[in-house]
């Protein structure tokens, strides 16, 4: 008879904001999402948030829920993207601010964040962060919006 398959050792949660909204509400709160999420997750030793652009921005947004962060092309100043939500330019500031205080307290907390970027404007969003090693802004000499399919195309992640 075939054996069970193993227990996983991990649980995922993948979430996406339909809306479009860089999972925020229309005067640029988090709270909502955070509180979701600060729900979901209170029951884990361990989180990991984990995205690319608009996801790169909610993983940087949510990250001091998390002991790891990984993000690869992380949108962080809206008024300067060309996708982007609907929203005033307040309210877009006050998305970038929600993601540069989360990566702070998740940094003061001793969670570790490291973010990809090429030679291109998702280097520009990589700057606005309040990260301080050499080794927390991984700067990959490519020019291209699809980061993480470009490192996996060339075997550099699995």
């Amino acid at each position: 008879p075939a054996s069970p398959p193993p227990t996983a050792a991990f649980d995922v949660l993948l979430v996406t904001d339909p809306n479009r909204n860089w999972y925020g509400d229309d005067h640029g709160s988090h709270a909502e999402m955070e509180g979701v999420l600060r729900q979901v997750t209170q029951g884990y030793d361990k989180v990991v948030t984990l995205g690319s652009s608009m996801g790169g921005f909610a993983s940087l947004t949510f990250s001091k829920l998390a002991q790891g962060t990984l993000v690869f092309g992380a949108q962080v100043d809206l008024l300067n993207c060309t996708m982007r939500p609907a929203g005033s330019a307040d309210t877009l500031r006050r998305f970038r601010s929600n993601a540069v205080n989360s990566v702070a307290a998740a940094v003061k907390q001793g969670s570790y964040v490291e973010v990809h970027a090429g030679l291109d404007n998702y280097l520009k969003h990589a700057c606005h962060l309040p990260l301080y090693s050499g080794r927390d802004i991984i700067v990959h000499p490519l020019f291209c919006q699809l980061l993480s399919s470009m490192l996996k195309a060339n075997g550099q992640i699995v």
